[in-house]
């Protein structure tokens, strides 16, 4: 089972998936619909939020425990989870008696029939559907593209996550993100608009050197960093020319190392593959170049500096892009991004004025959760991202070995 978050794989897993054939799941059902009829007896419609965990072995058990809710009256708020697993029969299963316990049934309104609409008319409709995400999309050689992130709100406590997209869940309150697969489905002009606006209008993140994507890539050797290029030939060639916004993170980022050397060789290599397949006057690239220290000395600032202007170098000699944005970490050398931006675009760029600062964040930027500290509804601290790093893996011994 993938978790959400540490909380919830820590905490997450209870007793062994119910069935409806030994003794003793027999007895815990009987025992369960008794609670029932006493929550039934005594709680006021609208009043009550459920959260449900009870995971089941098959299709049947998990339809026998969602029919004994039905003596319940209406909910506030309901969150049920039926398996550990995904699974669309018992995820559908679980939607359906969230919505009837809290009056949302959707009516059968059969098939009706719209008028077609212009292209023009239907891209401007999908633009505000889930096509576009409220986050940076990191890709990564081995996954691909996260076209997922948990609301961390399921539920009202994260040890019993009812999170759909990895479970047999269902929660009324859930805001998840997903990407809305269904709209690609539709038909080939569907397709085709849906593709154009998923690649035009979100921001694709590549972390060329980061820890996490060392670990990603544990069972290949890490001689040569290729993820940009990577990122840019795996895509299907009809979607390229369609990219307008790509992030390159240089994370965990050090000057003496090697690896950052190729990644940047690599970078080179990418902006190559762009020039060729995108309209560069309508691109805009960030950069976030983040130190593997947490603090730099004045000598170290000074080759930090010239690191970045290695890093910003190819850019310089490729056509002019619409936008370029650099994020530098930490705070010492953060002063020498308007000149690193503006040794690629010319001395009249401003980035600020050009909506630097109003980006988006990367969708997995952490590594666990794009929220920081996570609160229960009672307003308790559960999760604290920097409390969970990654101590798996000791990266800055990789740095230093390189």
């Amino acid at each position: 089972m993938f978790a959400c978050h540490p909380t919830c794989r820590t905490y997450g897993l209870h007793d062994k998936p119910l069935g409806s054939v030994a003794r003793q799941d027999r007895t815990v059902l009987q025992e369960w619909q008794a609670i029932l009829q006493i929550l039934a007896d005594n709680i006021q419609p609208r009043s009550l939020r459920l959260s449900f965990i009870c995971d089941t072995r098959d299709l049947q058990t998990a339809r026998g425990i969602v029919e004994s809710l039905g003596c319940l009256p209406l909910l506030r708020g309901c969150s049920i989870r039926l398996g550990q697993s995904p699974d669309w029969s018992t995820s559908s299963l679980a939607r359906s008696i969230c919505l009837q316990l809290t009056g949302k049934t959707p009516q059968n309104a059969g098939h009706p029939t719209t008028p077609h609409l212009p292209d023009e008319v239907l891209e401007h409709i999908l633009s505000f559907t889930e096509l576009v995400a409220p986050f940076q999309l990191e890709w990564c050689p081995v996954r691909g593209l996260a076209p997922f992130d948990c609301c961390k709100t399921c539920t009202d406590s994260l040890w019993g996550c009812c999170c759909s997209f990895y479970l047999a869940a269902y929660a009324t309150g859930c805001t998840c993100w997903r990407l809305p697969l269904s709209l690609f489905l539709v038909s080939k002009r569907m397709y085709r608009i849906a593709t154009s606006i998923f690649y035009s209008k979100n921001t694709f993140f590549i972390a060329t050197t980061h820890s996490n994507c060392v670990v990603w890539s544990l069972e290949k050797p890490l001689s040569v960093p290729t993820i940009t290029t990577q990122f840019l030939t795996r895509l299907p060639s009809y979607a390229l020319p369609h990219l307008r916004f790509i992030t390159v993170g240089f994370l965990d980022f050090w000057p003496q190392s090697v690896f950052n050397h190729r990644a940047i060789a690599d970078l080179k290599k990418g902006l190559d593959i762009m020039a060729q397949n995108l309209d560069l006057s309508k691109l805009t690239i960030s950069l976030q170049i983040v130190s593997a220290k947490g603090f730099l000395t004045n000598k170290s600032v000074d080759e930090w500096i010239q690191a970045c202007h290695l890093i910003v170098q190819p850019f310089i000699h490729t056509s002019r892009i619409k936008r370029l944005f650099v994020y530098i970490s930490p705070r010492q050398a953060k002063h020498h991004e308007p000149v690193l931006e503006k040794a690629v675009l010319g001395d009249s760029y401003d980035a600020v004025q050009h909506g630097k600062y109003y980006a988006k964040v990367p969708l997995w930027y952490d590594g666990c959760s794009r929220e920081g500290p996570i609160f229960q509804a009672d307003g308790q601290k559960v999760w604290d991202p920097k409390e969970h790093g990654n101590s798996d893996y000791d990266y800055e011994d990789y740095l230093n070995f390189m």
